[in-house]
């Protein structure tokens, strides 16, 4: 069972003067709930794949006709675990 990381969660003026400032107009609770820590495990999985072939397929008069084809695939993950 992971804890739920909106436990304690306040609504807060964020456009009240100095609002995000420590010992700003925040209330005890708004100020303990945006300035508290809250940690996170995070692991990135990147898999990516790409080839490319090119050259020429035809003489022509003016010049070479040249070909260039490619390919890319990729897979990008995150894992945030939350850390109590």
């Amino acid at each position: 069972m992971t804890p739920d990381v909106t436990d304690g969660c306040v609504p807060v003026n964020l456009f009240a003067p100095n609002a995000l400032e420590i010992r700003g107009s925040l209330s005890p609770l708004e100020e303990a709930f945006l300035f508290d820590s809250r940690d996170f495990d995070t692991e990135y999985f990147q898999t990516i794949l790409n080839g490319f072939i090119a050259g020429k397929v035809a003489d022509l008069p003016g010049g070479d006709v040249q070909i260039s084809l490619g390919a890319e695939y990729r897979k990008d993950e995150i894992l945030a675990i939350f850390r109590a």
